[in-house]
């Protein structure tokens, strides 16, 4: 019964664990969409964007998208 227990215990660490990483990951890169969405909306260029904020194709991309929302 103990090696049951322990086995559950273990595996609701690592989903813990595993799902907190991910939560944490979200939330980042939610916070660099939302900081390249600012920068474009007042003013920036796309350009400027990835050379400043060392923006990917993919977060301005996806910035771009919100501001036409």
């Amino acid at each position: 019964m103990s090696k049951v227990c322990k086995s559950v215990e273990l595996y609701a660490e690592n989903y813990a664990k595993k799902y907190a990483e991910e939560v944490a990951k979200e939330s980042f890169n939610n916070g660099r969409i939302k900081a390249i969405t600012d920068f474009l909306s007042n003013g920036g260029t796309k350009a400027d964007a990835k050379k400043m904020l060392n923006a990917s194709a993919k977060e301005i991309k996806e910035a771009a998208s919100r501001l036409i929302k």
